[in-house]
């Protein structure tokens, strides 16, 4: 789970300005809110893995309300990640916050993931390369896809 609003596989992004999908390369990544995100300032990033069976019921149940061409799902392991009020690079105490929340949900050979979105208040950090204001808009804005799904809609 990085910090700059991604999940990433194999191998780890670490650069901070998104770039449009599809990413150049082999990385695997799921980006709720890839963006210049700087939780040392304000607000936490936080994740848990689940097999917990209300977890999974739950899961399961969304997955067959708003994937309802597969009734039979039966979700067996999730993981939570979330970015609570978290602000962009170059803000302070008082710049505006953004709180998301992926949730990747498998039974080993299907997979889905849900992007939950609370207060979006902010697009772009601040940082030279990316050209951001100080209320967190202009400039190079957060991309939101899957690596493998570089087009809506892609299950």
């Amino acid at each position: 789970v990085n910090n700059n609003g991604l999940v990433s596989f194999l191998r780890e992004v670490s650069q901070f300005t998104p770039v449009a999908f599809p990413i150049a390369g082999d990385r695997r990544v799921v980006a709720p809110f890839w963006a210049d995100v700087d939780n040392r300032r304000r607000g936490q990033v936080f994740y848990r893995e689940s097999k917990d069976p209300s977890v999974l019921q739950r899961a399961t149940a969304d997955v067959r309300r708003y994937f309802s061409e597969f009734p039979e799902f039966s979700a067996t392991w999730i993981l939570i990640s979330t970015w609570h009020k978290v602000t962009f690079f170059g803000g302070s105490d008082i710049t505006p916050v953004n709180t998301f929340q992926v949730i990747l949900i498998t039974n080993g050979e299907l997979s889905f993931t849900i992007f939950q979105y609370h207060d979006i208040t902010w697009t772009t950090g601040m940082h030279a390369s990316s050209g951001g204001d100080l209320a967190g808009l202009g400039g190079i804005a957060a991309q939101v896809r899957s690596q493998r799904c570089p087009q809506k809609p892609c299950l």
